[in-house]
């Protein structure tokens, strides 16, 4: 893991709509956290922020917003995420978290890095 961090959330916290470009592992010891995740081939209805923008990485929708019936024909998966139980969350994908009670957990990343010419010119014209 590139990283390890101790997640602490209150009762009805949330986490905005967000992406990661690292491989994601996310455990819970404590609480239970409901958590929406979409394909990054579905993304396009959500308006995420450039590439170069401060905000980069984030949403500009949320998928909360997606009416319930609906969720699934965009393709948001639903999970919850219960004491002593660990999602995987590939890069790329959006994700978004509804703390159902207090938890405590860890989360980690692992980077992958792969250079190649136009890199960032084709991340430039996705994420526009």
């Amino acid at each position: 893991m590139s990283e390890v961090t101790l997640e602490l959330s209150r009762e009805g916290s949330v986490s905005p709509c967000h992406y990661s470009a690292d491989h994601r592992v996310l455990t819970l010891s404590f609480g239970s956290t409901k958590f929406l995740l979409l394909p990054p081939d579905r993304a396009s209805s959500l308006r995420m922020y450039p590439y170069l923008h401060p905000s980069a990485g984030w949403c500009k929708a949320t998928l909360s917003s997606i009416p319930g019936a609906q969720l699934t024909g965009a393709g948001v998966w639903e999970v919850t995420l219960m004491a002593g139980e660990m999602l995987y969350v590939p890069p790329m994908w959006l994700l978004e978290a509804d703390t159902l009670e207090t938890t405590i957990g860890l989360s980690g990343s692992a980077q992958v890095r792969i250079y190649f010419k136009g890199a960032l010119q084709l991340l430039s014209n996705r994420h526009m």
